[in-house]
C-alpha cells in the first residue's frame, strides 16, 4: 500500500475535479501546493504566465428518427467552439483511415481510433470531407475522453484557428446503439455545445530548496493541468514532488533544488498553436531559463508524467545521461530517448540533461478519460516508481554518481562512424550542443497518415541511412525475384519523414510509384527509381552532415 499521506493528498488534489490551465481551479491546485511546500522551501515563485482557458459549459446531443426522440450524453473535445447544428447521422467504419463517401453535409458517428490522440487525425478528415461534426465513441465501455482537436495539419509553432466544427466524446454503449440505428433508418441530430474561450492567466509553480553548491541544480518537475479525472496524468506527479520535498529537507542538499509544476502541459498558449501542448514548460525554458543564462547550471531535470500501469519507462536526453540513470536503476527499467510528448523535452531541446519517468504505453484505456482513477491503476507500479525516482534524484543531489558528458561527444562520433563519415575523429561539439541534436520525427506525411512522434538522434542524417538500407534491401529482393519479400519491404518505407516543430521534411522516396511497379512485375523500372531514391538519400546525408555537425 502507499503511504497514508500520499493517499490523504492524492485524494484532496482530485477532489478538485479538472483542472484546465488559466482556470480557477488551476488557482486552487496551485495554492494547495504553496501551502504543501512553504514549511520545507527556502523560496517559492509562482509564475503568471499567458495562456488559452478553454472550458466546456455544457454539451448535448438530441437523436430523433420516425419513431422517437432522446438525449445522448456527451463532452465536447478542446478546443471546440461554441455551437448549434442539425444534420443526418452517418457512421463510418475506421473513420480517418479509410475512404469515406456521402460525409459532406451530415454528421458523422465513428469509433475512436487505437491511439487515442488520432482523433486528431480524424477531426481533421472530418473537417476536409465537409462533415458538420464528429462524434466518437470509445473502444472501451462506460467512459468519456478529451483530446485536443485543431483545424489545421502541421505542428509549427505558429498559431492557428480553433476548431471549425464541433467535436465531441460518446461512451461506447451509446455510440454502438446510435450506429445501429443508422444502419436502420434516417437519423436527425441536434447538437448544443457551449464553450468558453478566452485569454488568461496559466500559473508556473516553483519552489527553491539551496543547496552547498547554486551553481550547479537539479530540476524535479510534473504538471498541474489535467483533463477530467487525471489521476495518472498527473496528480500523482505532483504527489511525488510534495512526498519528495518533505524528505529531501531533512537532507544537507550538495545541489540546489528546484521543483516545479507546470501549467498549460495540455493545453494551449496565446493565440493557439499548431504545436499546442508543453506550452508552461517551454514558457519557463525559454524566459525563465535562457534569458537569465542558467542552462549551464541545470546539473539535470527529472519529470514525473503518466504513471499508473504497465511497464515503467524512464525517457531521457544525452548519452551520459541515460547511461548515468542505468548505473543508478540496473535493468529493470527500460531507458530511451526523451520523448517530444513529456515536458521534459522542453529542456532538452535546449540541450539540458532531462528525463521523464512513465509508464505512457500502458495508458491508453484510461488516457484523458473520467475513468482515470487510483482504482484503475497499479499500486506496485505507483510504488515503484516512488522508489526509483527517489533514488535518482537523491543520487543527482547528492553527486553519489557523476554525469560524465564526454559520452555526448563519444557517442556522436559512433554514430557518424556507423554512417561512414570518415573524419567523425576531427569533429567537436559542447555536449549541450550534441544533446540538442535529438529530435522528434513523424514517418510519412501529415496529410497521408498519422503516426505519433518518435526521438531520433540527428534525424537529419540517420533518417536518410536508415531507409537507404532499406532501399538497398528491396533492390536485392527484386533482383533475385523475390516479389513478396520486396513488397513487404516498400510497406515499411514513408515517402517522406517530417520534423516536427521544425516543419521540415526528408524525402525518402515515391513508394507508391516503386510499389505498384513491383506488383505489375516492372522490375527494371522499379529499380531505376529506387537507383534513383538511394543516390538523393546518399546526396542527403551528406547535406545533413554538413548542415547539422560541420556547420557547428
Amino acid at each position: 500500500m502507499l503511504e497514508k499521506k500520499f493517499l490523504k493528498n492524492l485524494e484532496e488534489l482530485a477532489s478538485i475535479g479538472e483542472v484546465v490551465s488559466g482556470s480557477f481551479k488551476e488557482k486552487i491546485i496551485v495554492e494547495r501546493l504553496r501551502k504543501k511546500f512553504e514549511e520545507y522551501a527556502d523560496e517559492i515563485t509562482i509564475h503568471s504566465i499567458p495562456v488559452v482557458l478553454w472550458e466546456e459549459r455544457f454539451s448535448k446531443i438530441i437523436i430523433k428518427n420516425a419513431f422517437s426522440s432522446k438525449e445522448v450524453s456527451a463532452i465536447a473535445l478542446p478546443y471546440s467552439t461554441s455551437s448549434h447544428i442539425k444534420g443526418k447521422l452517418i457512421h463510418v467504419k475506421n473513420f480517418g483511415f479509410t475512404k469515406a463517401r456521402n460525409v459532406e453535409g451530415k454528421i458523422v458517428l465513428a469509433e475512436w481510433a487505437k491511439n487515442p490522440d488520432e482523433a486528431e487525425h480524424q477531426y481533421l478528415e472530418a473537417l476536409e470531407q465537409g462533415a458538420l461534426a464528429l462524434l466518437l465513441y470509445d473502444r472501451f465501455p462506460s467512459r468519456f475522453r478529451r483530446i485536443v482537436v485543431k483545424g489545421t495539419y502541421g505542428y509549427s509553432f505558429k498559431t492557428c484557428s480553433y476548431t471549425p466544427i464541433p467535436a465531441l466524446s460518446l461512451t461506447r454503449e451509446d455510440g454502438i446503439k446510435l450506429a445501429k440505428l443508422a444502419s436502420r433508418s434516417s437519423v436527425e441530430v441536434e447538437i448544443i455545445v457551449e464553450t468558453k474561450i478566452n485569454e488568461s492567466l496559466g500559473l508556473n509553480f516553483e519552489a527553491i530548496f539551496n543547496g552547498k553548491y547554486d551553481e550547479e541544480k537539479v530540476y524535479v518537475t510534473a504538471h498541474h493541468d489535467h483533463w477530467l479525472t487525471g489521476v495518472s496524468d498527473n496528480l500523482l506527479g505532483l504527489c511525488f514532488l510534495t512526498h519528495l520535498a518533505k524528505k529531501l529537507k531533512r537532507s544537507n542538499l550538495k545541489r540546489e533544488v528546484r521543483f516545479l509544476s507546470f501549467t498549460a502541459e495540455e493545453g494551449s498558449g496565446p493565440g493557439s498553436t499548431e504545436w499546442y501542448w508543453l506550452y508552461g514548460s517551454r514558457w519557463y525554458v525559454e524566459n525563465i531559463v535562457l534569458k537569465r543564462n542558467m542552462s549551464e547550471e541545470i546539473y539535470a531535470v527529472f519529470n514525473w508524467d503518466a504513471v499508473g500501469k504497465g511497464r515503467l519507462v524512464i525517457s531521457a536526453s544525452g548519452a551520459a545521461y541515460r547511461r548515468l540513470i542505468r548505473k543508478i536503476v540496473g535493468g529493470n527499467v527500460k531507458v530511451e530517448y526523451d520523448s517530444s510528448y513529456f515536458d521534459s523535452y522542453s529542456f532538452s531541446k535546449k540541450g539540458v540533461p532531462a528525463a521523464t519517468i512513465n509508464t505512457m504505453n500502458d495508458l491508453a484505456d484510461i488516457y484523458h478519460t473520467n475513468v482515470d482513477v487510483l482504482e484503475n491503476l497499479d499500486v506496485n507500479t505507483i510504488k515503484e516508481s516512488l522508489e526509483i525516482s527517489k533514488h535518482i534524484i537523491e543520487s543527482l543531489v547528492e553527486s553519489k554518481v557523476n554525469m560524465k558528458l564526454k559520452y555526448e561527444m563519444e557517442f556522436l562520433r559512433r554514430t557518424l562512424r556507423k554512417i561512414g563519415y570518415v573524419n567523425a575523429k576531427g569533429v567537436h561539439m559542447s555536449p549541450r550542443e550534441v544533446i540538442m541534436l535529438y529530435k522528434p520525427i513523424h514517418r510519412g506525411n501529415y496529410r497521408e497518415e498519422y503516426n505519433p512522434f518518435e526521438t531520433y538522434f540527428i534525424p537529419e542524417i540517420t533518417i536518410p541511412y536508415k531507409y537507404l538500407k532499406l532501399l538497398l534491401k528491396l533492390s536485392f529482393s527484386i533482383k533475385i525475384g523475390d516479389k513478396r519479400k520486396a513488397l513487404k519491404i516498400i510497406s515499411k518505407i514513408p515517402s517522406e519523414v517530417m520534423i516536427p516543430g521544425e516543419e521540415k521534411a526528408i524525402p525518402i522516396a515515391p513508394v507508391r510509384t516503386i510499389k505498384a511497379l513491383i506488383r505489375n512485375e516492372m522490375y527494371s523500372e522499379a529499380l531505376a527509381v529506387i537507383d534513383s531514391s538511394i543516390a538523393l538519400l546518399r546526396k542527403n546525408i551528406g547535406k545533413g552532415v554538413r548542415e547539422t555537425i560541420v556547420k557547428r
